[in-house]
């Protein structure tokens, strides 16, 4: 198995925010995630080394912290990711899988963490700027029947709520396990994000996930 990093922080965002977890990123993924607080212990190892899977777990369990992330492009696509989730899971892990919605598998999973990349945001994304792949319909409503989820939108303007709208009612998906996370960057933008998302998550029955 390739992985980019391990790390060990405190879950910045969603349902389980505030949770000290390990983060195992799969090589080729996105980086770590800037809204997380600084990482505790980290370990990369060497590029392209082929990580066994005994010594991965004998890391994390080191540290005992009782929840564990996986990250990356989209780790839905590896195929030796069933074997690191169940070894999660039976050294005691509570298994987080950030994915962009793009994909399926059969794994051990406790939370689906499903990352949607809008198809119509309001800011252009920066060209060299690291991006989730495309959201698939039938991967998602696949994911929502399977996994327990949590449905993720990072939002800057009011404009895009059409789409968020549209997408959970294609999927079906639970209105309490929809998150809206206002984009940021700057403190400004939040404090006008945070507004009107309160408001849309009054309205829609969704959750507002404050970024910390």
């Amino acid at each position: 198995m390739i992985l980019s990093e391990i790390f060990y922080s405190i879950q910045g965002e969603g349902m389980l925010a505030g949770t000290p977890a390990a983060f195992l990123c799969l090589a080729g993924g996105a980086p770590r995630q800037t809204w997380l607080h600084p990482p505790q212990q980290r370990w990369k190892p060497e590029p392209e080394e082929d990580v066994f899977l005994g010594p991965l777990l004998a890391k994390v369990r080191r540290q005992w912290y009782g929840h564990a992330v996986i990250s990356g492009g989209e780790p839905l696509e590896d195929t030796e990711l069933g074997s690191l989730t169940s070894g999660l899971r039976r050294i005691g892990n509570h298994v987080t899988i950030e994915t962009s919605g793009s994909a399926t598998a059969t794994v051990t999973c406790d939370l689906m963490s499903i990352n949607v990349s809008l198809r119509n945001p309001s800011v252009p994304r920066k060209p060299k700027e690291p991006q989730w792949p495309d959201y698939s319909v039938d991967a998602i409503r696949q994911l929502l029947r399977d996994y327990d989820y949590q449905l993720k939108f990072n939002l800057s303007d009011r404009s895009e709520m059409e789409e968020v709208v549209n997408l959970v009612r294609e999927v079906d998906a639970e209105r309490h396990k929809v998150l809206l996370m206002p984009a940021g960057p700057k403190a400004k933008d939040l404090k006008q994000q945070r507004e009107w998302m309160i408001e849309a998550s009054f309205f829609f029955g969704y959750r507002f996930a404050p970024r910390p």
